[in-house]
């Protein structure tokens, strides 16, 4: 999504804000013929659609591989907001809260992960945050398998090494980091 062209790929998204890129709604299915790619990668993206649609989503991408082929999926983390409600927080922990309300909630009087989770369900149109267990799930019931947790920027597969640009939007690295979660198969 936004304007995160990848150079060497086919880049898709919903809203054109770049002639480089090609529309794609990802709750339809794509133009694209089976067995066509080797890779494909979403970002900040899934959370966008019901779950019953990321389920589509993730099936046209299974069709639209070859075989062998592998997805990344980088998505809001449940899992970490969740954490944000322990009375012990770590310092990451506490920034993030911190970080989060100063970027959407200005005239908030409280630095609470009340606000922060309902920011991450409602804002921005999100309709399905993922945790893992629930990715994973959704991925294996397409037939994906080697299913992977990988840090931002990491892989094993050097071809997806350093794909995530979601930071540089957000314009926090780390704060990206604690809030994202990135699975391949």
């Amino acid at each position: 999504s936004g304007n995160n062209y990848i150079d060497g790929w086919l880049n898709t998204d919903y809203s054109l804000t770049d002639r480089r890129m090609v529309f794609l709604d990802a709750s339809k299915r794509f133009p694209i013929p089976d067995n066509t790619f080797d890779y494909v990668f979403s970002e900040h993206q899934i959370e966008q659609l019901s779950f019953e649609y990321g389920l589509k989503m993730l099936s046209e991408c299974y069709r639209i591989l070859k075989p062998g082929g592998k997805i990344r999926i980088a998505t809001t983390n449940v899992d970490a907001l969740l954490t944000l409600y322990r009375e012990d927080n770590n310092e990451l922990q506490q920034r993030y809260i911190k970080w989060m309300i100063d970027m959407c909630f200005l005239e908030t009087p409280v630095y609470s992960p009340n606000f922060v989770l309902n920011n991450a369900f409602y804002n921005w149109n999100h309709r399905f945050l993922y945790d893992q267990a629930t990715l994973k799930l959704a991925l294996e019931t397409l037939g994906f398998d080697g299913i992977t947790n990988f840090e931002i920027g990491c892989s094993d597969d050097q071809l997806l090494e350093g794909v995530e640009q979601h930071s540089s939007a957000v314009g926090n690295e780390e704060m990206c980091r604690f809030e994202t979660l990135v699975m391949e198969a």
